[in-house]
């Protein structure tokens, strides 16, 4: 789903990638790669080539993803980096197992939104109302101060 979203560029970027998707014998996924999945029954559909988040608050924090949202789930690819959300389920660990292995397991998937066609943002529409609110405020504050 990843190769779909991203053009045609990604695979060549990402021979080892390619490698292991064509080789269902291959396991281990590269500790470049990360994959985690949320549950998602609210808000939009939206898929998202390679994007970088930067968080204002810790500028040193940059995720750099791709995410297929096609409810009820959820996905995201990570690249050398960390999710844009902690609440995400990392499911990285599913590369272990050989093609054809079934093993029982309980998955405790978070529900999140997808309100904004921002890939990485899982704010629920009172939040995203809140914070336009304050930014709206905000901006009005500045301009009357000039």
């Amino acid at each position: 789903m990843f190769f779909s979203v991203n053009g045609e560029r990604f695979g060549k970027v990402n021979q080892e990638l390619v490698d292991f998707v064509l080789n269902k014998e291959k396991r281990y996924l590269s500790p470049k790669y990360r994959i985690f999945v949320y549950y998602n029954i609210e808000g939009r559909f939206r898929t998202s080539g390679i994007s970088a988040i930067v968080n204002v608050k810790d500028p040193g924090k940059i995720s750099v993803l791709s995410e297929i949202n096609f409810p009820p789930f959820g996905y995201i690819m990570t690249f050398d980096s960390d999710p844009p959300d902690t609440r995400l389920f990392e499911i990285t660990h599913f590369s272990r197992y050989e093609f054809r292995e079934w093993t029982p397991m309980e998955l405790k998937l978070p529900v999140l939104p997808t309100h904004l066609a921002l890939p990485g943002d899982y704010r629920t529409k009172n939040e995203i109302e809140k914070q336009y609110q304050e930014n709206v405020s905000r901006e009005r504050n500045l301009f009357e101060k000039k």
